[in-house]
């Protein structure tokens, strides 16, 4: 249908580069379908279509900011560019709602987010750390003398309602 479709008209246009900054290795297969010669493109570990890049694999791991990996991808395209550390603009509602909270919890507080996977134009829950390993961790640390402050989105509540009415568990899902 209309992929196929797609694909043919790229491919008639014989573009020299392709550059996918998305971090799944079909970018790089529809990159190779697409008739481009030299196709730059991030890499997931043992995965058959890393080979379909043709000059540069910047191999994706998750353990960095998104930012970074840009910058590589960049870099290997012969561009330099620096940037700032990310910065949040919280309202004064917020910032007094955050103080509020963090003067009540005296010794040593750790945050968590179990939640999350769900971003614009995108839900891969699938991809969430599963709850019950939150479970386990949370008893850790709660064990080792910490307090949990649970922190989500509104579309988190039902995920992070297990935390509720704990002791030494503080869920702020929804509410900051």
């Amino acid at each position: 249908g209309k992929l196929f479709k797609l694909v043919r008209e790229l491919k008639s246009s014989k573009f020299d580069y392709g550059i996918s900054l998305d971090k799944s290795c079909m970018f790089n297969y529809f990159m190779f379908l697409c008739g481009i010669k030299e196709r730059y493109g991030f890499s997931r570990e043992f995965h058959v279509l890393n080979s379909l890049t043709t000059n540069a694999v910047i191999p994706f791991t998750g353990i960095y900011h998104e930012c970074e990996y840009y910058k590589k991808m960049g870099s290997l395209l012969g561009v330099s560019y620096s940037f700032e550390k990310m910065k949040l603009y919280p309202s004064n509602d917020e910032k007094n709602k955050v103080e509020a909270l963090v003067n009540n919890l005296k010794g040593r507080v750790i945050g968590i987010a179990p939640g999350g996977a769900i971003n614009s134009g995108q839900k891969a829950i699938i991809k969430r750390w599963p709850l019950g390993r939150y479970k386990s961790l949370t008893a850790e640390l709660i064990s080792k003398k910490f307090k949990i402050l649970v922190i989500g989105g509104k579309e988190d509540l039902k995920n992070n309602k297990w935390f509720d009415n704990k002791t030494n568990v503080f869920n702020m899902t929804g509410k900051l």
